[in-house]
């Protein structure tokens, strides 16, 4: 049996820089799994393939199309699915991704088969193992699968990371070129937790894997690492700060298996205001880079959002990086009640900080999320649009400003972040040109 894994290819103008561009991580998860059960397999990675996917197709003849992606994916994914039924009707198509996992109903599709809501890696192992002994979907967890026309939602399990295989990274392998992540090259991706213990109401994390924070053993997540030959590694964890004993562990295993690498994660400013007493040991293992999700400069907007820290710690944690040598990623939101005034605080407050890269996103109702519904009533975009789901888009009217004087505001904020390029570091400087170039276009 042959198994064509795809990646769709994102449609925004970020989608351009080429600066952030990952391994399909969930792919190789999967590719892991076909390699169990003795079958073939290809990837089609929009991100990095010129041949266009009808073509791929032709050339492969799969027996088995599996489609992942975000929200933004929900209706690329559809078309994807109906150039694989044209080509050949008895193709199974299977999709999952975070979206499926929240909104299984949005791929309730004429061209679909089978849909993954939960536990992704076992239910795509169920589903290729029903296949080559031709059984009855009836019996296997975490799908959706049509029976007489009608669509059928099996239960869902919770997911164990401890029985996950290690992604087989031949596709890293064969273009460790292609992937970066702002400045670093050749750069590899960790996951060693699903799912997240808080709630921020602008978040889909804490609704995966059935609501529950899952981690893998940490022995396991070294011996991953020490297996990997990219000196960059990227933990995607939504929050890898959670737990302070697991960190520590997380250290002494480094210096263990001598392993040198550089890592970038994600981290709570919070959290590390709460360990700072552990930073040094955090930057001795290697960890050179938290993103933070600082989100706003103000109490007000950071409890709307229920993030359940403040902008004090914010400040705090920034300078608790910069004593300890470890680069700061501000991410920022910016909401429809944004007026001139809230952007220029925004703006002098980032400036204050002295970050060393900051991001900026609008914040965007996710459908699946508790408390999307109050939002409905306010977009104004389509609600099956999903396109406009990419964190750059408005999808609610802004209360204070015009549409267009609310662009101008949001894009003018990477201007001000990025426009003196000689403060940035050498390796962000490229980034820097590439981002105002596009914020140019767009304006």
């Amino acid at each position: 049996m042959k198994i064509l894994l795809v990646r769709p290819k994102p449609k925004n103008i970020f989608a351009k820089l080429k600066t952030v561009r990952f391994e399909p991580l969930e792919l190789e998860y999967l590719a892991a799994v076909v390699n169990e059960l003795n079958f073939n397999y290809r990837i089609y990675d929009g991100l990095l393939e010129g041949q266009p996917f009808s073509s791929f197709l032709k050339d492969n003849q799969p027996d088995v199309v599996a489609i992942t992606g975000y929200t933004i994916h929900v209706n690329l994914i559809k078309e994807y699915a109906e150039i694989v039924k044209e080509y050949g009707a008895n193709i199974k198509v299977v999709v999952g991704g975070i979206h499926a996992e929240l909104n299984w109903q949005d791929f309730y599709d004429l061209n679909i088969d089978i849909i993954v809501h939960s536990n992704p890696v076992q239910a795509f192992r169920d589903v290729l193992s029903n296949l080559q002994n031709q059984g009855y979907w009836q019996q296997i967890n975490n799908i959706c699968f049509k029976k007489d026309n009608e669509w059928i939602k099996n239960k869902g399990d919770e997911l164990d990371p401890n029985t996950l295989p290690f992604p087989d990274r031949t596709h890293l392998r064969l273009h460790k070129e292609e992937f970066r992540y702002f400045g670093k090259e050749q750069c590899a991706l960790v996951k060693t937790a699903w799912g997240c213990p808080y709630s921020c109401n602008f978040c889909y994390c804490a609704c995966l894997n059935g609501g529950e924070y899952s981690a893998r053993d940490i022995t396991k997540v070294v011996e991953e690492i020490s297996e990997l030959e990219q000196e960059k590694i990227f933990i995607i964890d939504d929050d890898f700060l959670i737990d302070k004993n697991r960190l520590l562990e997380f250290c002494r295993l480094i210096s263990v298996y001598n392993i040198k690498k550089d890592f970038s994660i994600y981290g709570r400013a919070d959290l590390i205001c709460a360990h700072q007493d552990i930073l040094p040991k955090l930057k001795a293992s290697g960890i050179t880079e938290i993103i933070v999700g600082l989100e706003a400069v103000d109490d007000e907007t950071l409890n709307n959002y229920n993030k359940k820290t403040s902008a004090h710690s914010n400040l705090q944690a920034i300078e608790h990086l910069k004593h300890n040598g470890i680069k700061s990623c501000g991410l920022f939101i910016v909401n429809e009640d944004y007026g001139l005034e809230d952007f220029k605080r925004l703006s002098t407050i980032m400036k204050k900080m002295e970050l060393d890269l900051c991001m900026f996103s609008i914040f965007t109702p996710l459908k699946g999320v508790p408390g999307y519904e109050k939002y409905q009533e306010k977009l104004i975009v389509p609600e099956n649009k999903y396109e406009n789901s990419d964190f750059l888009h408005l999808n609610i009217k802004p209360t204070k400003l015009s549409i267009s004087r609310f662009y101008l505001e949001f894009y003018k904020l990477y201007l001000l972040a990025y426009s003196d390029v000689k403060r940035l570091r050498s390796n962000i400087r490229p980034i820097a040109k590439s981002i105002l170039n596009i914020v140019k276009e767009t304006l």
